[in-house]
């Protein structure tokens, strides 16, 4: 066992959550504490080669318990706000940081060129950016005999008393008097080999503070015959080993996380800001009686893509929509793409990868008495044990699809369909939230294009896209075609990560308002004016047979909910429903 305890010295810890500046991390991310971990080590003149290794072994471990207090009665949780000078003299005549900030710019698109055409120009700019650089210092090392009464005026703007302050915020948390201001995180099954644990107390050691300068911590690794003992007004977190998403989410130490930060300051040398590689985890306060309900293998958070209104691209072009959207992230990727984005296996093999890669999903207009099946936005789903890693391919991806897009407009993305059709897609950024409508604001077409919607916690599903069946069950004439259909359904439920359900019902007909029908012409019913085509795998070609169904689990499950051959490319996506009409 390993247990680690923070002291908060000032009986309070000051730090921004990482997706609210206005709200307060608590309890203090595991990745918060490692991260302080690692830059007590690289302080040293000379870091430590057995204390890296230390590290290395303690990132690797699983997600700790976290026992801290959490009660309203003991916590007091504030958001402080501060006016204070800003950092840049934007009125000094010789103000360099214009031309440095050039040069930065400059040495990083060195760094990121991939093209050997590219990388000459990056140089070429380099040098430039460089020589003025040099230029400007120089000039603005020689005095001025005579300044003039402006050039003083805004010299004495520059101090600091002088300038203009801007508001800061400190979200806070205070622990009240009589609670405990100790946070212990513990690994019940880390056994660490002798000399770990004193390299490791060593470190802790040299952590003076945590999160904000302003919180003062004293480190040290805890004895564990502590692990019985309880304070008044304390909780313990424990990660749902399930993810079953009903808690909060935290950022957790991932294996590799050093060697990225110290491959990412050999390339700033300190100029970037830091930087906090993690995965996450869901969290909840660990109780009795508190059933884990279980969340997909698809269950990382979205970045959602947002057609423009006057776009009426039907919910029945969703390949058509995945393929290209994928297609534009992997353009300009060079020869070895992560399978991250193509869902292959890495050196150029078609076999599948191992592990689940990115989902691309369509956000439509259905279920609703006025649902016209009409597409208003695309999710790009990250699995559910997404990384940095994974975030940061994906936001590299995205970056250069907006380079190529014509649109000057800030966060356009430019999609060509199949035909020629072009849209600029809006990218409304990364998605987290699970809690509904009462903490996020609902855009002008409702709450499809937010991710609680497909999410929230149900135990009737109907599918929205039709699911490209993984075995073929058989011709559809025999008499337990149904049978093998459903069986073949419930399998693919418990693939991506959920229960079998305990009812499927298999449908050719739209399950709901606004969807279109699916299967082959000869078993759609009658009059049905429109129908989803058919799923081709990538690898095989062969083309599966796709059907609609509603299903009934026999206890909630949280979405999304994505099954079947065609889950990474939007077939097979659910939607929660209360009755067969009617959603949820």
């Amino acid at each position: 066992m390993l247990a680690i305890e923070v002291d908060l010295l000032a009986r309070r810890y000051t730090a921004t959550a990482f997706n609210d500046r206005a709200a307060t991390e608590w309890p203090p991310h595991p990745a918060r504490l490692y991260s302080a971990m690692v830059a007590a080590w690289a302080d040293a003149d000379e870091p430590d080669d057995e204390e890296r290794s230390a590290l290395r072994w303690f990132e690797a471990l699983d997600p700790p318990s976290i026992t801290c207090a959490d009660d309203p009665a003991f916590l007091d949780r504030t958001v402080v706000t501060h006016y204070v000078p800003v950092n840049d003299a934007r009125s000094l005549r010789r103000d360099l940081s214009g031309a440095y900030a050039k040069l930065h710019d400059a040495e990083r698109a060195s760094i990121q060129a991939f093209e050997p055409k590219a990388a000459a120009r990056a140089e070429k700019a380099l040098a430039a950016a460089l020589a003025k650089a040099r230029g400007d210092g120089a000039a603005a090392g020689m005095p001025e005999t005579d300044p003039s009464a402006q050039v003083v005026a805004d010299v004495v703007a520059a101090l600091p008393e002088a300038r203009r302050k801007q508001p800061r915020t400190f979200p806070t948390v205070r622990i009240a008097d009589g609670t405990s201001p100790l946070i212990r995180y513990e690994w019940p099954a880390a056994d660490p080999v002798t000399g770990v644990a004193d390299l490791l107390d060593a470190i802790l050691a040299r952590v003076a503070r945590l999160g904000h300068s302003s919180t003062f911590v004293s480190c040290r690794v805890g004895e564990p015959a502590a692990a019985a003992a309880t304070v008044g007004g304390t909780v313990t977190w424990r990660v749902d080993a399930r993810g079953s998403g009903t808690g909060i989410g935290l950022r957790l130490p991932a294996e590799g996380s050093l060697d990225h930060l110290v491959r990412l300051h050999a390339v700033h040398e300190g100029r970037d800001p830091r930087s906090l590689p993690a995965r996450f985890g869901s969290y909840r306060q660990a109780g009795p009686d508190r059933p884990d309900i279980p969340v997909p293998i698809l269950g990382g958070p979205w970045r959602v893509l947002v057609l423009p209104p006057g776009h009426r691209v039907k919910l029945t072009r969703t390949l058509d929509i995945s393929r290209a959207v994928r297609g534009a992230l992997l353009s300009g990727i060079g020869d070895t793409p992560p399978p991250l984005l193509h869902g292959h296996r890495s050196g150029g093999s078609p076999a599948p990868a191992a592990q689940p890669h990115l989902a691309i999903l369509p956000l439509a207009n259905v279920g609703s008495p006025y649902a016209d099946g009409v597409v208003h936005g695309v999710a790009l789903v990250l699995p559910r044990d997404w990384s940095a890693d994974d975030r940061r391919v994906l936001n590299e991806a995205l970056a250069r699809w907006r380079s190529r897009s014509a649109s000057a407009a800030q966060g356009v993305l430019e999609l060509r369909l199949l035909g020629g059709q072009a849209i600029d897609l809006e990218d409304r950024g990364a998605d987290f939230d699970d809690t509904g409508p009462s903490t996020r604001s609902r855009s002008g077409a409702g709450p499809i294009l937010e991710r609680w919607f497909w999410t929230r916690l149900a135990s009737r599903w109907a599918t929205v896209t039709p699911i490209a069946l993984d075995r073929f069950p058989g011709p559809v004439a025999a008499p337990d075609w149904e049978e093998r259909a459903a069986a073949t359904i419930a399998a693919s439920c418990m693939h991506a990560g959920l229960p079998a359900p305990v009812e499927v019902e298999v449908v050719w007909g739209p399950p709901m308002r606004g969807v279109p029908a699916a299967g082959p012409r000869g078993v759609v019913r009658p009059g049905a004016p429109v129908r989803f085509g058919g799923y081709r795998a990538g690898t095989s070609g062969q083309v599966r047979l796709c059907v609609h169904a509603r299903l009934r689990f026999d206890a909630d499950v949280r979405g999304p909910v994505v099954l079947g051959a065609g889950r990474y490319a939007g077939y097979g996506m659910c939607l929660p429903i209360r009755a067969p009409e009617e959603p949820r």
